[in-house]
């Protein structure tokens, strides 16, 4: 699975998660000017064959519209640390 994270979220996860998912990237790393438009990242995951994980809803709208590929995963929490929680109990 290829994880295309967008400038929305924090380049400091693809380090947290490249040990599960070997295939991920930042949107700062594909060479698309930046800031980059969501069309260009679109076309860029589409070609490449990424996932775009996102907190934007223009990209669920891009993909009411064009469908897939790519597939899109809508992140809907709020900014999140990219700190691992530490283990209950320990003071």
């Amino acid at each position: 699975m290829r994880l295309l994270f967008d400038a929305n979220l924090s380049y400091r996860i693809v380090k947290k998660l490249e040990d599960v998912y070997q295939y991920c990237l930042h949107v700062t790393k594909t060479g698309l000017p930046i800031p980059a438009e969501d069309i260009a990242i679109w076309n860029w995951a589409r070609e490449n064959k990424y996932i775009i994980v996102s907190n934007d809803e223009d990209f669920y709208h891009l993909s009411s519209l064009y469908g897939f590929p790519p597939k899109v995963v809508l992140v809907r929490i709020g900014n999140q640390s990219t700190s691992w929680p530490k283990p209950c109990g320990n003071t």
